[in-house]
C-alpha cells in the first residue's frame, strides 16, 4: 500500500469484480482519448493545411481553441494514470515510465495552451491526445493479456489436487497438502 497499490483479498469474485472494474475503467479512458484523438487531429489538418494554403488568423484561433477543449478531457481524464504514477513514482524517490510520460504530456499541453493564448506559431494538441491514446491502447493491451494469463494459471492451480499421498518409511500412507 505504501508502494501506491491497493491490495485486494484472495476471493475469486471480488478479484473478478476488481478486474472487470479495471477493464472498464480502462477501455473508457481510452474511448475518450480516442476520440479526442480523431478530434484534435481534425482540427490540426485545418491548421497544417491553413499554414501552407494561408489561413486567417482568426480561423486558425478559432481551430486552436477547438483543439484545446477537446484534449482537456484527454489530458485530465484519459492520462490521469500517467500522472497518479509519476506522482507515486517521484513520492517513492525513483522515476519509472509513468514519469517522463506524465512530463512529455504535460509540456506539450502546456506549451501548446500558451502558443495558443499568445498567438504563436505551432500548437500540439494532436500529438498529445495521439500520445495518450496510443499508450493507452498499449496498456490496455497489456491488461488484457495479463489477465488471461492470470487465469489460466488459476485454472492449471484448479487442476493440481489439493492432498497428496506419500509413504512414509514404514510404508504407511499418509496425506500431505
Amino acid at each position: 500500500a505504501q508502494l501506491g497499490y491497493v491490495p485486494h483479498p484472495l476471493d475469486r469474485q471480488s478479484l473478478s469484480d476488481v478486474v472487470e472494474r479495471e477493464q472498464r475503467a480502462a477501455l473508457k479512458r481510452l474511448v475518450v482519448a480516442g476520440l479526442g484523438m480523431m478530434q484534435a487531429m481534425m482540427f490540426a489538418i485545418v491548421l497544417y493545411a491553413g499554414a501552407l494554403e494561408g489561413i486567417e488568423t482568426s480561423t486558425r484561433d478559432f481551430f486552436r481553441w477547438i483543439g484545446l477543449l477537446v484534449t482537456i478531457p484527454v489530458v485530465f481524464y484519459s492520462a490521469r494514470p500517467f500522472f497518479a504514477g509519476a506522482w507515486r513514482e517521484l513520492r517513492a524517490g525513483r522515476a519509472g515510465m509513468d514519469t517522463p510520460v506524465a512530463f512529455a504530456v504535460a509540456l506539450v499541453f502546456i506549451a501548446s495552451i500558451v502558443e495558443t493564448v499568445r498567438g504563436g506559431a505551432q500548437v500540439y494538441f494532436d500529438s498529445a491526445s495521439m500520445f495518450v491514446f496510443l499508450l493507452l491502447g498499449g496498456r490496455y493491451l497489456e491488461m488484457r493479456a495479463r489477465h488471461r494469463a492470470a487465469d489460466v494459471v488459476d485454472a492449471l492451480a484448479r487442476l493440481q489436487p489439493a492432498v497428496a499421498q506419500r509413504i512414509g518409511a514404514d510404508g504407511t500412507l499418509e496425506n500431505v497438502g
